[in-house]
Parts: structure tokens; sequence; C-alpha cells
């Protein structure tokens, strides 16, 4: 069984202009400050495909929008 790879790719940068943590793609960790989920990919059923953020303040990806994400499009 091969998994799927991920068009978008995570990159660490320290001191980066677009960080993950002001991207309206990411979503907190409840319990780490630090680290968070991407929710930009999505896959072909609709289903939101997560992916691990380590560090939220030095990473960024070409997916970057700032803002928040509202409820509608969450689910």
């Amino acid at each position: 069984m091969e998994f799927p790879k991920s068009p978008i790719t995570m990159i660490n940068e320290v001191g980066t202009s677009k960080p993950c943590r002001a991207c309206r793609w990411m979503t907190g960790d409840v319990t780490n400050p630090t680290q968070g989920r991407c929710t930009a990919n999505r896959a072909s059923s609709g289903a939101i495909w997560l992916r691990l953020i380590p560090n939220i303040y030095d990473t960024s990806c070409s997916r970057f929008e700032k803002g928040t994400l509202s409820f509608r499009e969450n689910i």
C-alpha cells in the first residue's frame, strides 16, 4: 500500500515573514501552543488531510494565507 504524497512542502525557516501561526489554514494544538495542524490539504472526497506542524513560529509553506478560517470553511 502506497500512501499519497502531499503537494504542500513545509519549510523550516527561522524568522520567516509568513509563519504558520498567522495562516488561516492552521489550527492550534490544545496541549502544546508551539505546535499545530495544517488543514490546507483536502482529499478528493472533501475530507481534511491534517499535517502536524512541529513549530508554528518558524514554519511556512506555499499555501500561506493570512487570516482565520471560518467555521463553515472548516467543515
